[in-house]
């Protein structure tokens, strides 16, 4: 259960490099508990393409699975797994 994670939030758009060249981006936003942090830990993680984005779900638990260049590929919600364990996990850790 170390690798779940719960999307927060997710994003996308394109900026232009300074050659001209137009280059879409995509982010997703995610908490996890961590050793190294007390309460979540936020990060923004980038996404290969838009395509990846349609199984994200605001809230869902998920676990990410990313190409060689550290890009998330896939997004797969746990599943079978106690949801109210995981949300006792990441909200213990809040001290609530």
């Amino acid at each position: 259960m170390n690798d779940v994670k719960m999307i927060v939030g997710y994003r996308s758009g394109e900026f232009i490099t300074e050659q001209g060249e137009r280059i879409e981006y995509y982010r997703l936003s995610v908490l996890y508990p961590s050793d190294d942090t007390t309460g979540l830990k936020a990060e923004e993680v980038k996404v290969r393409d838009a395509q990846v984005l349609e199984s994200a779900k605001l809230g869902a638990f998920v676990n990410l699975y990313f190409d060689d260049k550290k890009k998330c590929i896939l997004i797969k919600e746990v599943e079978n797994v106690d949801e109210e364990t995981l949300i006792e996990r990441f909200y213990s850790c809040l001290g609530v």
